[in-house]
């Protein structure tokens, strides 16, 4: 007895020929791995990706939906294509909330409570199921005089589920440079993506447990301020409506920003850093200075806010690292 046809089958039948899996796969912006994945059940794409793939093949979109909504009953073309619009915009609400906080936070806090927010609505609007989204937003550590920048530094975070909130601390203390995916991202003064980060050289700024992530530059017309990144704990997590999202966020989270927070890129020239195991003593020595006087004197001047201190921190550390590097 023949088996009866599935839409895995039949989108197996459609990328058989490499260049129909490769032309398909640019149309939807994913791998063509991930094609072949879903073909075989190895993942299971979103609704939205779904739609996405149906509305791809016009040829096939009829017999596909109807494939389709024989193994997933709650798959429609309409709510599908409702999901993937609401995935691509910001809520309206949103932008009132973020004019408003710039208009009433003190200097001081204007930057934390507007990212924090950002980052908030977005893992939300990304991950409403909480299969396991997380976001970093990660800002220049501002250089000696008349050098460049060298390191960024993570200004904020937030994760999705919210247990995941303790893994966050073992990637606070550490610097990180032109080899992770944030560093690359503002290398080459785009977005960047990676269907699979575990098989990449690239170490980034991770969770264990992430499989997918994106990195996009924060922008003020040409300078840059730092890079957002975001992680998936699923493998091509990321499709070109989550991509546009990311990036009109990004935008939203430059207005939390100072005029002197953003370098152009000739004056950024990111270092290579060590993993963070090799970074802890540096860290913790430069703790250890901030927290005890030197003659008598405070370590560094008075009065300072906390994010100047935050920053003679960073700057401490870098210094720390690159002489030691350079030493080695």
């Amino acid at each position: 007895m023949a088996e009866s046809l599935t839409w895995r089958n039949l989108l197996a039948q459609i990328i058989s020929e490499p260049y129909e899996r490769h032309q398909l796969a640019y149309k939807l912006n994913v791998h063509p791995l991930t094609l072949t994945r879903w073909s075989t059940g190895v993942s299971v794409p979103r609704l939205e990706a779904l739609h996405r793939l149906v509305t791809a093949l016009p040829d096939y979109e009829e017999q596909l939906s109807s494939l389709v909504t024989q193994e997933i009953p709650q798959f429609s073309a309409n709510n599908a294509m409702l999901a993937q619009q609401m995935a691509e915009h910001i809520p309206s609400s949103l932008y009132t909330e973020i004019f408003s906080l710039r208009a009433t936070s003190s200097p001081e806090l204007r930057c934390w409570a507007i990212t924090e927010r950002v980052l908030s609505v977005l893992l939300e609007q990304l991950d409403a199921q909480q299969v396991g989204v997380l976001a970093l937003l990660a800002l220049c550590t501002p250089p000696s005089a008349g050098k460049p920048v060298r390191s960024l530094h993570i200004f904020t975070g937030q994760v999705l589920p919210y247990r995941w909130e303790q893994k966050l601390h073992h990637i606070y203390p550490f610097l990180f440079g032109v080899e992770s995916l944030s560093g690359y991202a503002i290398q080459t003064n785009h977005i960047q993506s990676l269907y699979n980060q575990e098989l990449s050289d690239l170490p980034g700024v991770r969770v264990i447990g992430m499989k997918s992530a994106v990195a996009c530059p924060i922008r003020s017309f040409s300078r840059i301020a730092g890079c957002l990144y975001v992680g998936s704990q699923q493998v091509d997590y990321f499709l070109a409506p989550q991509l546009k999202l990311i990036d009109a966020y990004v935008e939203l989270a430059a207005l939390a920003l100072d005029e002197n927070d953003f370098y152009e890129p000739e004056h950024i020239s990111l270092a290579l850093f060590p993993s963070s195991k090799e970074q802890v003593p540096l860290v913790q020595a430069v703790q250890y200075q901030m927290t005890h006087q030197c003659n008598g004197r405070p370590t560094f001047p008075a009065p300072q806010t906390p994010r100047q201190v935050e920053l003679e921190f960073w700057q401490r550390v870098e210094r720390h690292i690159l002489d030691d590097s350079e030493q080695a």
